[in-house]
Order: C-alpha cells, then structure tokens, then sequence
C-alpha cells in the first residue's frame, strides 16, 4: 500500500508551521492482531515521530480527537479506548515505547496539540506545544483513519477489543458530519 503524506498548517507565535502525518507499509501483526505502520510526524522539518509503531489501537482516541479535548493515559486497559495515546509499541507493555500527545480545543478554529512525556503519580512533563488550524487537523486525522479502514477491510482483524472497528466507524461518521 503507498504510503499516504497528510499536511496541515500550524500556526505558532504568527509564524506558519508545515505538519506532515504519513503512515507507510501498514502490517497486520496476525499473532497480535494489532495493525503497525511507519509513522513519521513532521513539525517544521523538525521530525517528532519516525519509527514503526501500533497504530490501530489508538486510532478511535486520535479521531475522538476531532470532536473534544483529549488527554491521554498510557496505563489505560483496552476498553478503555478513548485514553490511549495515539501511537504505541506493539508489544502491549504499557511501561514500553509511547507517544503522548494533549490535544485542547481552544477556539472554533484551533487546536492546540501538546507533546507531553506522561509519568505515573506525577505531573505530566511538557515538552512541546503547537497551535493547529482545526480543520486542517480533522482532514489528516479523517485521511489517516480511512487508510486504514481501507487497509483493514479484506483482512481477517480480531482485536483484542472487539468493539475497535464499530467505535472508530462511528467516530470517523460523526466527525465527517461535524465538518460539514
């Protein structure tokens, strides 16, 4: 499957930032059942993310997103979907490899998207921050889940939580018709 480059403009202190998703070499992991790609997440050239990571797991959470603030928290089990972060090891360790991003909505246009390391009893440590244009936001993140609900379709899926495609079919729904 090519590999799918999602931009949006990120707007921070009046200077105009380039944001660049792109997942690559999508793989069903068939003893896992977890769904791992290439991520690759680009702020100003700067690289934030560039490494194979799960990526299905906190899909519903990434386009949850969309609609409300969301804060998430590693440790979480796997119901509960709407805590997960967005990009994960596969493993299933939830001490191992994460990437935590805050994401607040603070105003009708904007996003702001935190990068924050989170630690267990302890205050969250922010290391970035990054104000988005919030429609740009919702189109890589809409781009990102068809890919996959593209990719996912003819294979033989069985996640752990079961529920993960009806949740994220309906969440991709509500944030298609909350745009328009």
């Amino acid at each position: 499957m090519p590999e799918v480059l999602i931009s949006a403009l990120l707007i921070r202190q009046g200077v105009i930032f380039i944001f660049e998703l792109t997942y690559g070499n999508l793989a069903l992991d068939q003893d896992l059942q977890i769904v791992q790609a290439d991520v690759l997440l680009k702020i100003d050239d700067e690289i934030v993310i560039d490494e194979a990571l799960c990526i299905d797991v906190g899909l519903a959470a990434l386009v949850q997103s969309c609609l409300k603030t969301f804060r998430p928290n590693r440790w979480a089990e796997e119901k509960e979907w709407e805590k997960i972060p967005f990009f994960v090891c596969g493993c299933g360790d939830a001490d191992c490899r994460a990437y935590s991003f805050i994401v607040e909505h603070i105003s009708p246009d904007e996003i702001k998207l935190y990068e924050i390391e989170e630690r267990m009893n302890q205050d969250d440590r922010v290391y970035q921050s990054w104000t988005i244009n919030k429609r740009e936001y919702v189109e890589a993140v809409l781009d990102v889940a068809q890919q996959f609900l593209t990719f996912i379709g003819p294979l033989d899926y069985r996640p752990l939580f079961q529920e993960r495609l009806f949740i994220l079919k309906e969440l991709v729904d509500q944030v298609y018709h909350s745009k328009n």
